[in-house]
């Protein structure tokens, strides 16, 4: 080889190491970033770990109102070992799936309820969606059926979010679901 061959032939691997590297910035670019603390959903969505009972990525309640939703969940955990998980979510957390399958993910992945029992309850709130969902685990079905569910949904916790009372509304639903699963 003489050193024209050789000029060559590092410029083109060079060019092609540059070409590849530009290749993977840009396929990546639309990716979300990924961290220790987020798990990603075989759909490509982010779901964020829980952080507590309640989990307000929206900022609906104040410290106070978190710490209260809180301290009531625990209690009811420790009385009957039921769990009850509640998550706001912002719409960019979605992607494309819908609050329903969104919330079905959180509480499998998160884990809501006792192994074995299942008896975990997770509400979603998806204030910028005017959207909520109430998954229940097959444990908590027994007692409390999807169609229950939707009652406590629109008779608790609906009215006071039009009028833009969430902590109320989630105050009134959470007393109702407790009371139900007892």
């Amino acid at each position: 080889m003489n050193n024209s061959q050789i000029k060559c032939t590092f410029s083109t691997g060079l060019f092609c190491m540059v070409a590849g590297l530009f290749y993977i910035v840009q396929t990546n670019a639309g990716s979300p970033p990924v961290s220790k603390n987020n798990i990603v959903h075989p759909c490509g969505i982010i779901l964020p770990k829980a952080t507590g009972y309640v989990n307000d990525f929206t900022h609906l309640f104040t410290t106070q109102q978190t710490h209260t939703l809180d301290s009531i969940i625990g209690l009811q955990e420790q009385q009957t070992t039921n769990q009850i998980a509640i998550i706001t979510i912002d719409t960019s957390m979605l992607g494309k799936c819908t609050v329903d399958e969104y919330t079905l993910a959180i509480a499998n992945e998160w884990g809501v309820g006792v192994k074995g029992k299942n008896n975990g309850v997770l509400i979603g709130i998806a204030p910028g969606l005017r959207k909520m969902r109430i998954q229940n685990g097959d444990g908590i079905e027994k007692i409390l059926s999807n169609e229950r569910t939707q009652i406590i949904i629109d008779s608790f916790f609906i009215p006071e979010f039009k009028n833009g009372n969430y902590f109320q509304g989630t105050m009134n639903g959470l007393a109702e679901l407790i009371k139900s699963i007892k």
